[in-house]
C-alpha cells in the first residue's frame, strides 16, 4: 500500500518518492521511450513555423486575425517551453546517466546511507 508519508530515516527511501532508479535497463529504456515522444515534440516545433509563416499560413491567418495572429504568441510561449524542456532532459540525461557512468569517483561509496536526524 501506498504510504503518502514516508519514511524519512534513510535517503534511499527519497528516491522511491522521485522515480529514482539505478537499473541498467529501465533508465535506458525510458529515455529512448521519452525520445520517441519528444522527437513530435521537435517536430512541431519545427513545423508549426513552417507551415504559419508560409504564404499559406498568412493567407489562413488573414480569414481570421485575431485568431490567425494569436498563434505567434502562443508559439513563442511553446518556444519557449520547449527550450527548458531540451536543457531540463539534457541536465537528467548527464546527471543520471552520463556523470555516474563514465565520470564516476571510484572513491565515493554510493551506497552509503544516510541518517537523517529525527525532527
Amino acid at each position: 500500500m501506498f504510504d503518502p508519508v514516508p519514511n524519512l530515516e534513510h535517503v534511499s527511501d527519497l528516491d522511491h518518492i522521485s522515480g529514482h532508479t539505478d537499473d541498467e535497463v529501465v533508465f535506458p529504456l525510458y529515455w529512448v521511450l521519452h525520445l520517441i515522444g519528444g522527437a513530435c515534440y521537435t517536430w512541431s516545433t519545427i513545423a508549426v513555423p513552417l507551415r504559419r509563416w508560409s504564404d499559406d499560413g498568412d493567407a489562413c491567418a488573414l480569414l481570421s486575425p485575431a485568431v490567425g495572429y494569436r498563434v505567434e504568441v502562443v508559439y513563442y510561449f511553446h518556444a519557449a517551453f520547449y527550450l527548458h524542456y531540451v536543457a531540463s532532459m539534457l541536465s537528467i540525461t548527464y546527471y543520471s546517466y552520463v556523470k555516474p557512468t563514465f565520470f564516476a569517483d571510484e572513491k565515493a561509496d554510493t551506497n552509503q546511507v544516510v541518517q537523517l536526524a529525527p525532527p
